[in-house]
């Protein structure tokens, strides 16, 4: 919503409060108990939310051990995955430039159709960590302990920033290239691959 910011509260178990311009605080969703119990507002429960993004429809999406839903009156459901590929480990959620979402694995990246509920591994799909760039079944990542970290632009250019290997990955299409990061751990500023991070 315009004007409207969602945090999460992970230490209470909530799942977000919106912050209005005015700068008031108020709690969207969850009761600050911790569990995974489905409904409205304050009646529902998280267990400990990590991540969170808003899709083209306007509904909220919250990575919680399970992907939850929490639409624009604060009623929270849990959506499964249509298909063969399951969820793994979610660090972070953005929303495609089609209205969907993508999420941030530890060394992959998949892509979550918020109608069909079909779920799809286009980048890394088998998981390992390494370095490569390249088309993207094919593309290897290392998030580490923080793992995958999204940013999307208007034209559905995903940046990615691979943490253990010290590099902002850029997807486009369905091509892998590293956009910064000389794979160097340091704090170098620079141009494209002479900088590091």
């Amino acid at each position: 919503k315009t004007g409207f910011a969602f945090l999460i509260v992970s230490l209470s178990f909530l799942a977000s409060e919106s912050l209005a311009q005015t700068s008031k605080a108020s709690v969207f969703a969850g009761s600050g108990f911790s569990g995974w119990v489905d409904g409205k507002g304050e009646k529902t429960m998280f267990g400990s939310p990590t991540a969170l993004a808003v899709d083209g429809k306007g509904d909220l999406y919250v990575w919680d051990g399970v992907l939850r839903r929490i639409s624009p009156d604060a009623t929270v459901v849990t959506v499964p995955a249509v298909g063969s590929v399951d969820f793994r480990a979610v660090f972070d959620l953005a929303a495609s430039a089609d209205g969907n979402l993508l999420l941030g694995e530890r060394n992959s990246v998949s892509y979550f159709n918020t109608t069909s509920k079909y779920l799809s591994r286009f980048v890394n799909p088998g998981g390992g960590w390494a370095y490569q760039d390249g088309p993207a079944q094919q593309a290897y990542f290392n998030g580490g302990d923080a793992g995958l970290q999204l940013a999307v632009t208007k034209d559905d250019t995903v940046f990615v920033a691979d943490s253990a290997n010290h590099r902002i990955r850029k997807i486009v299409g369905n091509m892998v290239s590293t956009f910064a990061g000389s794979g160097n751990g340091a704090t170098i500023d620079g141009e494209g691959i002479f900088c590091s991070f």
